[in-house]
């Protein structure tokens, strides 16, 4: 009885995985919405699979140490930096030894 509960459990978590994983496709109403949608999704999929030919943003490195191990790259939690109490989107905390600087705002439109 106790193995086919887990075995249940397993296929729901997989399905609940699977549902993650599947593309949102949404409903739409009229052809222009769809169309829009569509041309939407491919420069989506041109970004993520040709994302080595973009132009590069003229950003800044700055590091806390003189030379970055393959571990110092890992993300504990980005934060942007501050000016006074509002949000400075121009620079960006990667972690406590990465800080990007110069961000331009276009960057997020």
């Amino acid at each position: 009885m106790k193995s086919s509960i887990s075995s249940g459990l397993r296929v729901s978590r997989k399905l609940v995985a699977i549902h993650k994983e599947v593309p949102r496709i949404p409903c739409v109403t009229n052809t222009a919405d769809f169309w829009a949608f569509s041309q939407a999704g491919r420069q989506l999929a041109d970004l993520h699979l040709h994302y080595e030919k973009a132009i590069l943003y003229p950003v800044k490195i700055q590091c806390t140490v003189a030379k970055l191990a393959s571990e110092d790259y890992r993300v504990e939690k980005m934060k942007y930096g501050k000016k006074g109490k509002e949000k400075d989107l121009t620079t960006i905390h990667y972690n406590s030894k990465i800080t990007l600087s110069g961000v331009p705002l276009e960057a997020y439109v």
